[in-house]
Formats: C-alpha cells, sequence, structure tokens
C-alpha cells in the first residue's frame, strides 16, 4: 500500500511537469533507523526507494532525471553531527552505493556545513555521477555551521556538481541569499 503511495507521488510530480524526481529514502537515516531500533532495514528500505523511483520513470515513459537522496548525517537543520569523519563517509558512500543503479545523479539533501557537503562529495566521487547540493541556510543567509553560502564554490569546485539548492528555506531566504550566489 505504501508502495503505490510513492509510486503515485512519483508520477503526480511526472505528470505536472517535474524532470527530475528524488528517491523517498529522506528518513531512512541511520541515526533515525537505530532510534527506532529498524537499523536492519537500511538496505532495504534505500533500495526499495530507488526502486519505486525508476519504476515511475519507466511508466511514465518520459525523459525524466532520477535523483538519489543522501541526506544530512546529522539533525535536520543542525550542523552538528555525533559520527566521526570516517562513519559519515561510510554512510554516504553505502547509501549512494545501493541507489546508484536507479538514479543519474545524487542529491546531497538538506546539508548543514561544509565539512558534510565535502564529506558526502567525497564519497560519491567514485560513482561518476554529478551531484546536486541541496544546502540549507538559517535566517542571516548563512549555514547553521555560521559559513558563509558564497564560500561553497571553494568547497565543490573540484567535484562533479550539477548545481546547488537552497533547501528547506523560506522565500525571503532565498531572495537574500540569491544575490551572495551570483
Amino acid at each position: 500500500k505504501l508502495h503505490s503511495m510513492v509510486l503515485e507521488m512519483h508520477l503526480d510530480f511526472i505528470n505536472a511537469g517535474s524532470n527530475i524526481i528524488v528517491t523517498s529514502n529522506f528518513s531512512v537515516r541511520k541515526n533515525r533507523l537505530i532510534e527506532h531500533n529498524k537499523l536492519d532495514s537500511f538496505e532495504f528500505a534505500t533500495k526499495q526507494a530507488g526502486i519505486l523511483a525508476k519504476q515511475a520513470k519507466l511508466t511514465s515513459n518520459k525523459d525524466i532525471l532520477i535523483a538519489g537522496s543522501l541526506p544530512t548525517q546529522g539533525t535536520v537543520y543542525f550542523a552538528e553531527i555525533n559520527l566521526k569523519e570516517i562513519e559519515i563517509f561510510n554512510n554516504f558512500k553505502q547509501a549512494a552505493s545501493i541507489l546508484n543503479p536507479y538514479v543519474d545523479l545524487f542529491y546531497l539533501d538538506v546539508l548543514c556545513s561544509f565539512k558534510e557537503i565535502s564529506i558526502a562529495l567525497e564519497a560519491v566521487k567514485e560513482f561518476d555521477k554529478s551531484s546536486l547540493i541541496g544546502v540549507h541556510l538559517n535566517n542571516n543567509g548563512k549555514l547553521p555551521s555560521n559559513e558563509e553560502i558564497e564560500s561553497i564554490y571553494d568547497i565543490i569546485q573540484n567535484y562533479n556538481c550539477s548545481g546547488i539548492i537552497l533547501a528547506c528555506v523560506s522565500p525571503e531566504i532565498v531572495n537574500f541569499s540569491l544575490k551572495k550566489l551570483c
């Protein structure tokens, strides 16, 4: 039942004109699964998200892209991550390797620091796919790590990045921050 709802959601976005859909695995983060004693479902749930997105693309018969969601490894909207860098890297890499057969690019989903962005980009580098960077900003136009958004170009310049998205922010923050990004 829930799989059909996810498939219908993807198809609704495609039929509304979306050129990209994102796999529906944002909540399939290891820290969340550990909290709910469900870590053993990580691989299955991540793979199912890829399968459902691919099924939607094939069902629609439209030329769209599938972005594999690689969500923040910390608490959403906060820069602090209570994991070692190698654990963050391995978590991103594991999710990317599961999603890789189903996706056209990776979406770094609501990341809050340049450190996490750098680790994620390094983790997906070997897959030879572009990454779309989803950066969260606070009301002051800075990342939750207090870093300035315009410095992101220094971080991503040596990676295959297709764009930057200001993720989960208000239109006012987008307007304010666009001046810094252009």
